[in-house]
């Protein structure tokens, strides 16, 4: 029997037509795989040692980056649909229901790892790629310092400590700030000026600085909100934050009766109330609690007792709602 013979040519082109696929069918699934690694000036090697390989997880993760710094709310809200109990996933989520004006209503339905997962902690120990996207939030409010020193923190973290991601978040807070040098500095190295869109963040901008330390977030809330009280999302993110904090005298102290209507709020009021022995018809009319609400509440309260506080048996029937947040919520569950 003689010899199958395959010309040369042939493996070559068979070879080349092989890898073309791959290359192919890797930027179509991994498109914010890629995106992301320009945007830090990243070789593809080099992308690949600092955060992993391509895969579902990271081409996930980093299309909520992608897409949030492109005001693509609508696909970051997609995306994270499905809760992966991720803090990443969670952060990005409350922020695109921020933006949809849809925080305080879905706050209690989705994975919160108590505080962290609404304002990313810039600590020690957290993940220079978490840091660099902690200032997002900050800058949708119009926090325009925070969101400057978590851009600088990233970008000095950053394995290339450069990239266009970082360079045109700074040259919209030098517009803001009205910083012409910052300015030309930062669009020299975008390769031009960036779009207007700044301009949108200019009435929620406070007027005056104020002294903080890290970790002092309900202060740069109240902040904004002293700066422009129609600052709905800053409003918002501050009642959550406190909520998320199981802080009810802060809460309290914070709320606006009227000024945004949430299950999550008069939940979040009756804890109050019952708590003070301050529950009643008369306090339920001054709130504007539902009757609904409080029925929900005094089942919850009498399966609470039945199941002596059977944390399981709780969750399956009021695991949305804030009570069973308050009484059994910790940060790693």
């Amino acid at each position: 029997m003689g010899r199958i013979k395959i010309k040369p040519i042939r493996i070559i082109l068979a070879v080349l037509l092989f890898l073309t696929g791959g290359a192919v069918v890797y930027c179509i699934i991994f498109s914010n795989y890629r995106a992301f690694g320009r945007s830090v000036d990243m070789p593809l090697i080099q992308q690949w040692k600092v955060y992993g390989a391509p895969s579902a997880e990271n081409e996930w993760m980093f299309g909520l980056i992608v897409n949030a710094e492109r005001n693509n709310w609508d696909k970051v809200a997609k995306l994270t649909e499905r809760d992966r109990h991720s803090l990443i996933g969670t952060y990005y989520h409350n922020l695109a229901m921020a933006k949809q004006g849809r925080l305080s209503q879905e706050l209690m339905n989705y994975y919160q790892p108590m505080a962290d997962g609404l304002l990313l902690p810039i600590r020690q120990g957290s993940r220079p790629l978490f840091v660099s996207c902690a200032g997002e939030v900050w800058y949708q409010m119009g926090g325009v310092i925070m969101a400057e020193h978590a851009t600088m923190l990233g970008l000095a973290f950053t394995a290339t400590q450069s990239g266009s991601r970082f360079y045109r978040r700074l040259a919209q807070i030098a517009h803001i700030n009205g910083d012409t040098c910052a300015i030309k500095k930062y669009e020299r190295l975008l390769g031009g000026p960036i779009a207007d869109d700044w301009k949108e963040k200019l009435p929620f901008v406070p007027k005056t600085d104020t002294i903080v330390f890290a970790g002092q977030n309900r202060l740069l809330l109240r902040n904004l909100l002293e700066s422009n009280p129609d600052n709905i999302m800053a409003y918002e993110y501050l009642l959550c934050y406190d909520l998320l904090m199981k802080d009810i005298g802060s809460f309290i102290e914070d709320y606006v009766p009227g000024k945004v209507k949430s299950r999550l709020y008069d939940e979040a009021l009756i804890v109050y109330l019952a708590g003070d022995g301050l529950l009643s018809e008369a306090m339920l009319q001054k709130y504007g609690i539902s009757r609904s609400v409080f029925n929900n509440f005094r089942a919850y309260g009498e399966a609470y007792m039945m199941s002596s506080a059977n944390k399981q048996k709780m969750k399956q029937k009021y695991g949305n709602t804030y009570w069973y947040y308050f009484h059994f919520a910790d940060k790693n569950d």
